[in-house]
């Protein structure tokens, strides 16, 4: 938009009286300038002001071409560099893969890297807190080893480890990553809605966490604001705000032990999950030694998986597929495009080695075709292709409910929620809403079986069931009163504890949106030129 009309006949226009009778002087001064030299001219408006030709030169410039913002004061300014410093360290959260950088995020937010950096930097200042942290482990190190993240305030739960401290830069830049994406989470707070469980599932998180201390004065808590902390017997600190729990981050590093790296990369996984997924609080606990081999119950709200190498988001693998799906679904990639392993490496922040590798294995699992060129074609999927996933996803299902008759207070709770917002969608009649909501439901009957592999598998297959769909363009409209009956049904089963009922209902939604899906595709195929 122009704004050369700005005044005519010497009369400024309504942005411009406003900005002449804001309460900031600068602004006052900034709107005199523009309003004279629109009226007559530069030099006579530098002259009557007593400034440069080339400053009011510039101030008309700048209102021509941005309006009223190019005027506005230094409030407004540090407001919009707070806007984009939250988008900028939120965006961790956000990013289509888990392999994000400054670069990425850059072009994400159509930044400069350097805005990226000083955005981060911002943090990096000493705080009392640090100094206690630093006091508490002295020179030995330390590992994460539970996080709460609730509508009040973010807890994380540190442990003294006998482990030495990390050395190695790749180790520690991945730590890096995880940890500022933890940092990060606090950010979104404001978002998780209360339920009647938020007290229960504190009280069990503490519970948890005296439980696993092997010594009270080997653990520490530390806060994202100043609160009372359940936590008897183990030292607490505070954080006063924002700026000193971001500035955390660096610390967190530099104490991290060099075995810590895997059950990171776990949180951070279950931490965007949560972020995409969930609305409620997060509670995550460390794995104990020894988990690999015999899985236990755990209060995590997200999940009961397996670490992070075969979580979802972690593996190049379904990162590649999660970034094709979201570029499909922005109209930017359609079935039967070539990619570049270029591009993929540089949005995934990966080496072209490391995509290659994982291009290989799409290909053996019939999710790509990799070509001599080094890259990938977009598969154009076939009927054939669906009806494998469907039968897949229903046979881990039917494990998964299985397992989830025996579910946990946890679980129950997050399918009860989910099953409740969908029933609240369904009466809206939201049918994008209800179907979102649908599979978050299923994917958390899976986590609520408790399976440590399973989970993963599930949601994976819904990543590349999605794909397929956006693939094709069909529009998937299941009846919404099905969905929510076949969802009522599995829960009433599991919580009487009738496995055959719930494994019944089950079968029966599997096998009614197979039989939707091919339909539709059916359907769209035909109408296809």
């Amino acid at each position: 938009m122009s704004y050369s009309a700005s005044v005519t006949h010497g009369t400024p226009d309504a942005d411009l009286r406003r900005a002449l009778d804001s309460p900031e002087a600068a602004v006052r001064r900034r709107a005199r300038l523009v309003a004279h030299g629109l009226a007559e001219g530069s030099a006579a408006a530098a002259a009557h002001h007593g400034v440069s030709t080339r400053t009011v030169s510039t101030c008309v410039r700048r209102y021509r071409t941005e309006g009223i913002r190019a005027l506005m004061g230094e409030a407004q300014r540090r407001q919009r560099r707070a806007s984009l410093q939250r988008d900028i360290r939120t965006a961790p959260l956000r990013s289509a893969t888990a392999k994000w950088s400054s670069r990425s995020i850059a072009q994400e937010l159509g930044v400069s890297q350097s805005a990226v950096a000083r955005a981060w930097r911002s943090t990096s200042v000493p705080t009392d807190v640090l100094g206690r942290i630093r006091a508490w482990a002295g020179k030995g190190s330390a590992s994460l080893a539970a996080v709460l993240i609730a509508p009040g305030c973010s807890i994380v739960v540190l442990t003294r480890s006998p482990a030495p401290r990390v050395r190695a830069s790749a180790t520690a830049n991945r730590i890096t990553r995880h940890c500022r994406t933890l940092l990060a989470a606090d950010l979104t707070r404001d978002g998780i809605t209360e339920d009647g469980d938020g007290d229960e599932l504190a009280a069990t998180f503490w519970e948890r966490v005296m439980a696993d201390a092997t010594a009270p004065a080997d653990v520490l808590a530390v806060s994202s604001v100043p609160v009372t902390l359940s936590a008897s017997g183990i030292e607490t600190h505070a954080c006063d705000g924002e700026e000193q729990w971001q500035g955390m981050l660096e610390t967190l590093v530099e104490l991290c032990a060099e075995d810590a790296e895997p059950a990171l990369a776990d949180l951070e996984a279950r931490i965007r999950r949560w972020h995409h997924h969930e609305n409620d609080l997060f509670v995550w606990h460390a794995p104990a030694r020894g988990d690999e081999a015999e899985p236990r119950a755990t209060t995590d709200r997200t999940a009961a998986q397996s670490p992070s190498v075969d979580a979802p988001g972690e593996r190049i693998e379904d990162q590649i597929i999660a970034l094709v799906r979201s570029e499909i679904t922005a109209g930017r990639f359609a079935g039967g495009d070539f990619v570049t392993e270029r591009f993929l490496a540089d949005r995934l922040d990966a080496s072209r080695g490391q995509v290659r590798e994982a291009l290989r294995s799409l290909t053996d699992s019939g999710l790509a075709t990799t070509q001599t060129l080094h890259g990938l074609t977009i598969p154009i999927p076939t009927p054939e292709d669906v009806v494998e996933l469907y039968s897949a996803r229903r046979a881990l299902g039917a494990i998964a409910v299985r397992a989830a008759v025996s579910w946990t207070p946890e679980g129950r709770a997050a399918v009860a929620r989910l099953l409740q917002e969908l029933e609240t969608a369904a009466a809206a009649d939201d049918m994008a809403a209800v179907h979102r909501i649908d599979l978050q439901f299923q994917d958390a009957l899976a986590r609520a079986s408790t399976l440590r592999r399973i989970p993963a598998l599930v949601e994976g297959l819904s990543q590349q069931l999605l794909m397929f769909v956006a693939a094709f363009g069909v529009r998937y409209a299941y009846p919404i009163t099905d969905i929510v009956d076949r969802d009522q049904e599995i829960f009433r089963a599991l919580d009487a504890g009738d496995e055959a009922a719930a494994l019944d209902a089950w079968r029966r939604k599997s096998e009614g949106s197979a039989c939707y899906m091919l339909h539709q595709l059916s359907t769209t195929l035909r109408q296809r030129p």
